[in-house]
């Protein structure tokens, strides 16, 4: 593979606009992140990710992440 791995995850990262963890509960909690095309045009994408411990079948995590992008999307000003 080589460089490979290695590049994959320079573009990925060069995508990357916002990253925020945002605990929920003690060190749980929900990364938060919002992408660009790697061109740099194009709509941000959010996206959130529990860690582990957290599912999302655990009453009241939807609420709690939906909240904590709504939160972050305000802190950057990205709707």
């Amino acid at each position: 593979p080589g460089r490979l791995p290695e590049l994959f995850r320079e573009r990925v990262e060069a995508t990357i606009v916002v990253r925020q963890f945002v605990p929920l509960a003690g060190d749980r909690g929900v990364t938060v992140s919002a992408r660009r095309p790697l061109g740099g045009g194009g709509p941000i994408v959010w996206h959130t990710s529990l860690t582990r411990g957290l599912s999302w079948r655990t009453p009241g995590v939807r609420e709690a992440v939906d909240d904590a992008l709504a939160q972050t999307r305000a802190e950057f000003d990205m709707r």
